[in-house]
């Protein structure tokens, strides 16, 4: 049985209309903005101003705050597995390996409080979405050791690193610009390839 939420939505065959499509997009990006910088607490009404909509436009598309946690977290782990897995068809293994591991980093900084709760969180849907995320990066590994990635390094070392090179800034009250980020993202690059 649909909702009125659903059945308004719905265009003929069952797909989103144009425009409700577009409100989806941007609550899961509204979402993703909110739950990155405040965590899943974050207010519906926050997530509206974010996503430029009516705060009765993300209650109409996901009155469960589990069911939009839900879609935000599917919505980025398809992100990284789509690029995962077209990085690792590439010709050059260690080309796309590296363009995956930059977005990788670039990911972990712009989502970095989204990023640290996502263990545990989300459905069997979300175990299902993370397994496969994982698969991929294993496979962009694989691919890589054929472009000169080192033997040694594991598909949970790439996501550490990457996490690593994301970091916003260190002790000693010194900041990470972008000049800096792309300076550790190059020298962690050069350590990963074999000699």
């Amino acid at each position: 049985m649909q909702t009125l939420a659903q059945d308004e939505a719905s265009a003929p065959g069952g797909s989103l209309r144009a425009d409700a499509r577009r409100n989806r997009e941007k609550v899961l990006e509204g979402a993703r903005q909110a739950f990155a910088a405040r965590g899943f607490e974050a207010s519906y009404h926050e997530i509206a101003r974010l996503a430029g909509v009516g705060v009765g436009t993300v209650y109409r598309r996901y009155p469960q705050r589990d069911a939009l946690i839900e879609a935000v977290l599917l919505d980025i782990l398809a992100e990284l597995t789509a690029a995962a897995q077209a990085a690792s068809l590439e010709d050059d293994g260690w080309s796309g390996f590296t363009r995956v591991f930059g977005e990788l980093s670039a990911h972990y900084r712009r989502h970095a409080g989204l990023s640290a709760r996502l263990e545990g969180c989300g459905g069997m849907q979300v175990a299902e979405a993370r397994e496969g995320f994982q698969h991929a990066i294993e496979g962009l590994r694989r691919r890589a050791l054929q472009g000169g990635l080192r033997p040694d390094v594991g598909w949970r070392d790439i996501l550490f690193l990457a996490q690593a090179a994301a970091a916003e800034g260190c002790g000693l009250g010194l900041d990470a610009d972008e000049e800096g980020r792309a300076r550790a993202l190059a020298i962690i690059l050069d350590g990963l390839r074999s000699r």
